[in-house]
């Protein structure tokens, strides 16, 4: 059942670490693949893999054929491996690659990566002899890394990430899932590794491991609080939470296997090593990769293979010939990673052949996969808000020190629509475009004066004020749109002037950015529920 239990989180930290980064247009097909990864992965070890790693290639179809009742540990763990290296390899491709490419890459990993990882790892295998000592806490990340660097530079960029000569920030409107997203694998990764493959029960965790996993993220958590800050002058939450998995995967690997200050050091020193990576595969590779999968689990399988080979005490059969077992391990890790990109490459180039393209339209990556695929309602409310820490303070004006000046004047107009900023006879309607701090104090002014009902809505968009310059993962995000409040107001009994200079008394600062009023006439108003018309309609007895 903990087996289970840390595959079920794991999982479902890989589906959330995804949604965080993708657009509300895309929401349901993102889990729509991730469930076909998780069954086409899954069955595909179950059947061939796991005969093909035992060397039996029917060994799975007869097995599940069988009426033994028994399950073996190694079917098992294959099956959660090949789950988990689709799952989260496929995160890179995110918004832009066909369904077909994420059933197609984890049938790949199910029938081919995984069974060859077992292969290779195997006691009297070459990678084994050669000094590459690994219960897969390596390899596992070092396939995910590299699938999800093959994968997402062979399909591209989205849409509006790379033009006119810029690099642009994509940031989505779900970011916060990234934090429950984290939250699991603090808890998903510690069990599986242990668990999983190294076969242990709960009970018998070591303390140290147990002291190891809480201590790593927390300090990997407050040096990327304390970079960020000081190299982009800010706190970026997405780098940190990127900085905090960093610490949970590599020291839920490498457990009590090695020195703690090591562990610590090289934490320490990869927080900003995570940070260059990043900005280098953004700004330099032109790889596009939103939820970071290339740097988290590429820098995380090598700390993990230099604090093993510089701090492990596990035996191996070079004997005490250190030099040979380094040299061995390095040339191990890079046989390893040219493998995986050879087969991910080739997989991608015959789906590539066989779809007609493993990438889909403009049209439909534009539009989105929820409405252009799976023909279920659009949805494009995730517009990307910007940092207010960019916005200039604006101290609201003391009531009394506002001259009220904004009336209503008549001019040589034919088409003027007020020409008595003192008549109450006409039914107007004020729609007021303002900031949201300023909410509290326009809705007491306008009460003050005897308005008995308005309607209001939360709006983006941008003025002369146009927008200001936020930033996202070291880069910045290209939106003019700041949020807003549209307040709508009907009246027939209050002076437009009155109106206005009510509206000027809550949010007059004398900065640009105060907001806007759209004042039009009403022809006609009809209360549904009695049937009264015009002025009737807006009163209550």
């Amino acid at each position: 059942m903990v087996m289970f239990t840390s595959l079920g989180v794991l999982v479902f930290a890989a589906i959330l670490s995804e949604a965080a980064f993708i657009s509300d247009k895309n929401k349901t097909s993102t889990l729509f693949q991730k469930l076909v990864v998780f069954m086409c992965a899954g069955i595909a070890y179950a059947l061939v893999g796991f005969g093909l790693s035992e060397g039996k290639p029917m060994l799975g179809i007869t097995s599940a054929l069988s009426e033994s009742g028994t399950i073996s540990a190694n079917l098992l763990q294959g099956v959660m491996v090949s789950v988990l290296i689709g799952m989260f390899a496929t995160n890179s491709i995110a918004e832009r690659a066909q369904n077909l490419v994420y059933g197609g890459l984890a049938l790949v990993v199910g029938i081919i990566i995984e069974p060859a990882l077992n292969i290779l790892l195997q006691p009297n295998a070459v990678l084994t002899k050669m000094g590459f000592l690994d219960n897969q806490t390596i390899s596992i990340q070092l396939a995910i890394a590299v699938i999800a660097f093959v994968s997402a530079k062979q399909i591209g960029a989205r849409l509006g990430k790379y033009q006119n000569d810029t690099v642009n920030a994509l940031p989505s409107s779900n970011l916060y899932l990234i934090i429950f997203s984290v939250l699991l694998s603090w808890i998903g990764w510690p069990l599986f590794v242990q668990i999983v493959l190294e076969q242990r029960e709960l009970a018998d965790l070591h303390t140290k491991f147990f002291f190891v996993i809480l201590l790593i993220p927390a300090i990997n958590f407050f040096v990327a609080l304390l970079i960020s800050k000081i190299h982009y002058h800010y706190v970026d939450v997405v780098l940190v939470m990127h900085a905090t998995s960093l610490g949970i995967i590599s020291s839920a690997s490498v457990g009590t296997q090695t020195n703690i200050v090591a562990l610590i050091a090289t934490n320490i020193l990869s927080v900003p090593l995570l940070f260059w990576f990043i900005e280098w595969l953004d700004k330099k590779a032109k790889i596009d990769d939103p939820s970071s999968i290339i740097a988290i689990f590429g820098i995380s399988s090598l700390q993990v293979l230099i604090l093993k080979m510089l701090f492990s005490n596990v035996s191996t059969s070079l004997g005490n010939n250190k030099l040979q077992w380094f040299i061995g391990s390095i040339v191990g890790y890079i046989l390893l990673a040219i493998f995986v990109s050879v087969i991910a490459y080739i997989s991608l180039k015959v789906l590539s052949y066989s779809l007609r393209g493993t990438r889909l339209s403009t049209m439909e990556e534009t539009v989105g996969k929820d409405s252009s695929i799976f023909h279920l309602p659009a949805n494009f409310q995730g517009l990307p808000a910007v940092n207010y820490s960019k916005v200039p303070v604006m101290e609201q004006v003391d009531v009394e020190q506002v001259k009220p000046t904004l009336t209503v004047e008549e001019q040589d107009n034919p088409n003027k629509q007020f020409t008595d900023s003192s008549n109450t006879s006409t039914i107007r309607k004020f729609e007021i475009l303002t900031n949201p701090n300023r909410f509290d104090r326009l809705v007491e002014e306008l009460n003050a004066i005897g308005v008995a009902g308005m309607n209001v809505s939360n709006v983006t968009g941008f003025g002369v004020q146009k927008g200001h310059s936020s930033y996202y993962r070291g880069l910045e995000v290209d939106t003019n749109f700041l949020p807003k409040i549209k307040l709508e107001v009907v009246v027939n009994t209050i002076s437009t002037t009155d109106m206005l200079q009510a509206i000027q008394r809550a949010l007059y600062t004398g900065h640009v950015g105060d907001g806007k009023v759209f004042i039009s006439t009403i022809n006609h108003v009809i209360r549904v529920s009695t049937g009264e018309h015009d002025s009737q309609a807006l009163e209550y007895e």
